[in-house]
């Protein structure tokens, strides 16, 4: 009897819409509108992950040459919140509305700063980072002079020059995109779990990717050629609001 009670008491605080929180006591699950406001601002993104907010209340990625775990943690919370309030808004949402929803996606600007971790091998080689070189921070982003494709209505973009393309889709939040880019140079992909959060005016200020390369590009006399290799990196890329006083690299 004890435990039926419990059971119906669980299932009343889940479908209610409140969770027990840490401090032991009932709390309301934040709704739809909560959550997309928050995504839609840095200051939110500090409320939903703590961790973003330097010891100055300032918005800052954390920097993997020095902080590897934690850069890592911010990075899969802000994937895992994303898809779980996509989940949330995709299964209240009523199917028979989304072909009335236009086509929008966010706008990417030219400018951005990087923060990622990987490497890259000749596919027999063995990385070993033990002495550092894993990642790099606050570096121009491969995104640095992006521009929209004309004539794809903003949803195609490539960086002049380097043969690098991805397109935008629009998702059942307004500020998040899933995002997939394509390299001619080493047959990269950016993998399915790649975002890109944007303001409330449509204007993307942050993205969480990954991306795998399966092949790397070799200089053979004056021609690049595709050649055996692999390459792996999980990145944020961000828009600073000011200027940083000092760009930091792993050495």
């Amino acid at each position: 009897m004890k435990k039926g009670i419990l059971c119906l008491l669980g299932c009343g605080l889940l479908f209610g819409g409140i969770w027990i929180g840490k401090s032991g006591y009932p709390q309301r699950l934040p709704s739809l509108a909560q959550l997309e406001d928050d995504l839609s601002s840095k200051e939110g993104l500090m409320r939903l992950i703590p961790q973003l907010k330097n010891k100055n209340g300032q918005f800052q990625i954390p920097n993997p040459t020095e902080e590897l775990e934690k850069f890592l943690t911010v990075r899969q919370a802000l994937i895992n919140i994303i898809e779980s309030s996509l989940a949330k808004a995709n299964a209240a949402a009523d199917p028979y509305t989304f072909s009335a929803v236009s086509y929008s996606p966010l706008k990417l600007p030219s400018t951005w700063l990087a923060a990622e971790v990987g490497f890259v091998t000749d596919a027999q080689t063995i990385p070993d980072f033990s002495k550092g070189g894993f990642g790099y921070y606050a570096g121009e982003s491969f995104l640095n002079g992006v521009t929209p494709i004309l004539g794809t209505n903003d949803s195609f973009y490539t960086v002049p020059g380097s043969v690098v393309y991805m397109n935008l889709m629009p998702t059942s939040f307004k500020c998040i995109n899933r995002i997939m880019e394509t390299s001619g140079l080493n047959g990269g992909t950016m993998l399915a779990t790649s975002y890109v959060i944007g303001t409330k005016d449509g204007t993307a200020y942050l993205i969480v990717n990954g991306c795998q390369n399966t092949a790397r590009t070799v200089t053979v006399g004056n021609q690049q050629l595709l050649a055996p290799g692999a390459s792996s990196f999980l990145g944020m890329q961000w828009v600073e609001d000011a200027p940083l006083q000092m760009t930091q690299k792993s050495n």
